[in-house]
C-alpha cells in the first residue's frame, strides 16, 4: 500500500531542477539532481533507460527517489537491514535527448513525496549522497601501507573534517572500496607480484628472484632477495635460520623468511 502522505520539500528556487533545463550529459543530470535531493532530504537512484535503435544512446532517462517502488519480501532468505525503507514514492526528474538537439532536456519534474523527508543531520547517510574521492582512496592506500586499519582512518578523516556527516562516506563504504580492489587483481596477483619484482630489478640489478610454477601452471614457488639483504648475508652469515612457521591464509604456502646472526 502507498502511503497517502505528501510531502513538498522546501528547498530553494535555485536548486529545484526546472522543466525545459538542457544538460550536455546523463552525470550532469544526476550531478544536479542529487544535489537538489541532499538538500530536499532524500536519496537518488537511476530508473527506466530508453535507448536508440539507431545510435544505441541513450535518448530518456529517468531518476527516482530511493524510496520509489516496493520491497519484495523474500521467504526462506535472511531479511537484510536496509537505510532506505521502499513506500512506493512517485518523485522523479525524467530527461530526453530529442534527435535535433546534442543536450539532455528536463521533461517532468515530480517533486512531491508521499515520505517525510531525511533530516540534515542523517541524509549523508543515504547511499547516493556517499562517494569516495580519488584523494580519499589515495589517503587510504597510503595508510593501509602503514598497517593502520580502517577504523582509524575514518576517525582521523572525521576529526579533520569536523564531523562524520563531513566526510561524505561511511566505513563500509571504504571497506567495499578495498574489497572491490581486491576482486580486481584475484588471478592476476601472481602478474602483479612479478612486475613489482621487475621494477625493483630495473631500480637495482642486484635485486634478485625467481619464480617456479607448479604442474597447473600456477605459481609455486617464489624466492627473492634485495641489494641490502644480499649485503647483510656477508655480514650476518655465520648462522642462517630458516623459519618455516609462517603460513598464508589466502593461499595456504608457507612463507619462509632467512635469518642471519653473526
Amino acid at each position: 500500500m502507498e502511503s497517502e502522505l505528501e510531502v513538498t520539500p522546501e528547498v530553494s528556487v535555485e536548486f529545484k531542477p526546472q522543466v525545459g533545463l538542457e544538460f550536455d550529459s546523463l552525470e550532469d543530470v544526476l550531478k544536479m539532481y542529487n544535489v537538489y535531493a541532499k538538500k530536499a532530504g532524500f536519496g537518488v537512484r537511476c530508473y527506466t533507460t530508453k535507448t536508440s535503435r539507431v545510435t544505441g544512446e541513450v535518448v530518456r532517462k529517468e531518476f527516482v527517489c530511493c524510496k520509489q517502488g516496493h520491497t519484495e519480501s523474500k521467504v526462506g532468505r535472511k531479511k537484510r537491514r536496509r537505510g532506505c525503507v521502499r513506500t512506493g514514492c512517485m518523485a522523479k526528474l525524467a530527461v530526453l535527448k530529442p534527435y535535433e538537439k546534442n543536450k539532455y532536456t528536463v521533461v517532468k519534474f515530480k517533486e512531491e513525496h508521499n515520505h517525510e523527508m531525511t533530516t540534515y543531520d542523517k541524509v549523508h547517510l543515504l547511499r547516493s549522497h556517499r562517494k569516495l574521492t580519488d584523494s580519499t582512496k589515495v589517503y587510504n592506500a597510503h595508510l593501509s601501507e602503514v598497517n593502520i586499519p580502517v577504523h582509524q582512518q575514518v576517525s582521523l578523516l572525521e576529526v579533520l573534517a569536523g564531523g562524520l556527516e563531513n566526510i561524505g562516506f561511511l566505513r563500509k563504504d571504504v571497506y567495499n572500496y578495498r574489497r572491490d580492489i581486491r576482486a580486481e587483481v584475484t588471478g592476476h596477483d601472481a602478474d602483479l607480484l612479478k612486475e613489482h619484482f621487475l621494477g625493483e630489478q630495473e631500480k637495482n640489478e642486484s635485486f634478485y628472484f625467481k619464480m617456479e610454477l607448479d604442474s597447473e601452471g600456477r605459481m609455486g614457488k617464489v624466492f627473492w632477495a634485495d641489494a641490502r639483504s644480499r649485503r647483510a648475508y656477508g655480514i650476518f652469515g655465520d648462522v642462517v635460520v630458516f623459519d618455516t612457521t609462517f603460513n598464508t591464509n589466502r593461499y595456504g604456502m608457507v612463507f619462509a623468511p632467512l635469518l642471519g646472526v653473526n
